[in-house]
């Protein structure tokens, strides 16, 4: 499985999508799923060559940021938390959590 976010800008790391990204990465890495970030700021034309980035782009106001599992559109316009994350791949990552998070947003049960 793979799973792809496509996004406007890069976010730092201390940022709620950064945090529950490297939190499920990290977990997932014993199952078969690979994952990979894009910005636009960085890879503009990965973004005009993929066929459903660039469509959903020219269709919609704020397709970013983008969720793709293995070519197929899951989430448009907002980041995956942890429950759409465990929906969209079938694994349980429900009780992941990061220790040093400060979010209000990555329902990691700290902000």
């Amino acid at each position: 499985m793979r799973l792809e976010i496509y996004e406007e800008k890069s976010e730092g790391a201390g940022s709620a999508i950064a945090q529950v990204f490297a939190a499920f990465s990290e977990e997932a890495e014993n199952e078969q799923l690979q994952t990979a970030r894009y910005n636009l700021e960085e890879h503009p034309d990965l973004f005009a060559r993929h066929p459903l980035v660039s469509q959903a782009m020219q269709n919609m106001k704020q397709a970013l940021p983008l969720t793709i599992v293995d070519g197929e559109i899951m989430l448009i316009g907002e980041y995956p938390d942890m429950e759409d994350l465990t929906e969209i791949t079938g694994m349980n990552f429900q009780d992941i959590r990061n220790k040093d998070c400060q979010c209000s947003n990555c329902k990691c049960g700290k902000g």
